[in-house]
């Protein structure tokens, strides 16, 4: 009798992978099906214990038992059974295993997201923002009262003389009329048009002033204004007058907006209502006075020119006044100056302000600068309203400047000065708002400086 065998069983030859009947791991196979299981997938692939085991084989021929990890044939087994779910030899991924791993990637990339972010925070705001000091000088809101006073006064002039130009000519329309031939229709587009550009202006100045700054739009601007005034002086037939009206009241409209941000620029929210105020009586001072101004130099028998002619100077002046008073107002546009400075001094490139991280491309500068204004529009309802109100307060205004000539000078045998005059109780009536707004103001600010004393705000 044989002596019995003392070689282990033969162990099943291992099934053969084929490009159409890949072979998964069964420890893979009974990890993906089972939903009990908690181990996440990537613990799978990091799980090279169980990856690897393979079970021994008997070679017939030499008697040896080979272990998982020798052979080619083992090898196969290993590169297999270590493959993510799904996988075969060949490489084959089923779909549903495809979007399972995507959608872990996804939430691998989410996680390393929040977790950055969240260092970020950590660590605080980049020390390489250039952002005011406390107490800096070069903050307009540290600048002193009676500086941003000073300020205040030269933008509601600015606002002045752009309102005073707009109804200047309305005491000279008959000059007009005799000179150029034309009719009353063509001569009260002198001052339709200048208010045209009104609409227009404000669409470019705005958006330009928060890219480049308050100072370089008004210097730009008012000498544009000033040229185009000149123009108007020397005119020689319609449709140049009429072009240089219109420009003119273009460039003329930067103030009706800048000037409001200049004193948005310089004064807190406790102390903006009083300023806000006073400044609030140029465009109504404005229209008010400019007919008294063309009606009596029509009554003196000076040429229509000289209307121009004060309108020129006048721009020349508050030209003057912004090109030496007028410094940068615009709190993004000071810190980048200062941020570029501070690399030049340093030689460090690291120092960066939030104006310089804007979208300078063409794309964005058009968006900025022309659907920005549309876009706020579309969104705000407050905004809506205070539009819709200001639009029929000016047309109200603007209308008078024709309707009162008709009914003083014609019907009650006002002259044209005469006739101006009764434009001064849009005047009055605007001093009264101011006094009324600044004490209202001056009791807001009041009532926010206790809430502040006992932190209520």
């Amino acid at each position: 009798m044989s002596a019995p065998s003392l070689a282990p069983p033969i162990a099943e030859p291992a099934p053969v992978a084929t490009p159409d009947h890949p072979v998964h791991s069964s420890h893979h196979i009974h990890a993906y099906r089972n939903p009990s299981r908690k181990s996440s997938a990537a613990s799978h692939l990091n799980d090279s214990d169980d990856a690897t085991r393979v079970a021994p084989r008997y070679d017939e021929k030499t008697g040896n038992k080979s272990g998982g990890g020798s052979g080619e044939h083992s090898d196969r087994l290993s590169r297999t059974s270590s493959s993510p779910p799904g996988i075969g030899l060949y490489g084959g991924v089923s779909p549903g295993d495809r979007d399972a791993e995507m959608g872990l990637r996804a939430m691998r990339s989410r996680e390393e997201e929040e977790a950055r972010e969240i260092e970020a925070e950590k660590a605080g705001p980049d020390p390489y923002q250039v952002q005011f000091e406390p107490g800096e000088n070069i903050n307009p809101k540290n600048w002193s009262v009676l500086y941003r006073w000073f300020l205040t006064g030269i933008g509601s002039l600015l606002v002045l003389n752009s309102t005073f130009a707009s109804s200047a000519p309305s005491g000279i329309v008959t000059d007009l009329m005799e000179y150029f031939t034309f009719s009353q229709e063509v001569a009260i587009l002198t001052i339709s048009l200048f208010v045209a550009g009104y609409c227009v202006g404000p669409l470019l100045w705005g958006p330009l002033s928060e890219s480049y700054g308050r100072r370089p739009i008004f210097i730009i601007a008012f000498f544009c204004y000033t040229c185009f005034q000149l123009g108007c002086a020397l005119s020689k037939n319609t449709a140049s007058i009429l072009i240089f009206r219109f420009l003119g009241g273009t460039f003329a409209s930067a103030p009706l907006t800048n000037s409001g941000a200049l004193l948005a620029d310089i004064w807190d929210g406790k102390h903006r209502g009083t300023a806000m105020s006073w400044f609030a009586l140029a465009p109504f001072a404005g229209p008010s006075i400019g007919p008294i101004v063309g009606g009596y130099i029509f009554v003196a028998g000076a040429s229509w020119r000289w209307v121009f002619w004060t309108l020129t100077i006048f721009a020349g002046v508050c030209l003057f006044l912004v090109i030496a008073f007028i410094p940068e107002t615009y709190a993004p546009k000071i810190l980048a100056n200062k941020a570029k400075r501070l690399r030049k001094e340093t030689g460090d490139d690291r120092y960066w302000a939030p104006l310089e991280k804007n979208d300078t491309s063409f794309k964005g500068r058009v968006n900025d600068i022309l659907l920005k204004p549309f876009i706020i529009l579309a969104k705000e309802p407050m905004l809506q309203a205070v539009t819709l109100y200001m639009s029929f307060v000016y047309g109200v205004v603007y209308l008078l400047f024709e309707a009162f000539p008709f009914v003083f000078v014609q019907i009650h045998g006002f002259n044209m000065g005469e006739n101006g005059l009764t434009f001064l109780g849009f005047f009055l009536g605007g001093v009264i708002a101011v006094i009324l707004c600044v004490i209202h103001s001056s009791h807001l600010a009041f009532v926010l400086t206790v809430l502040e004393i006992y932190h209520c705000i």
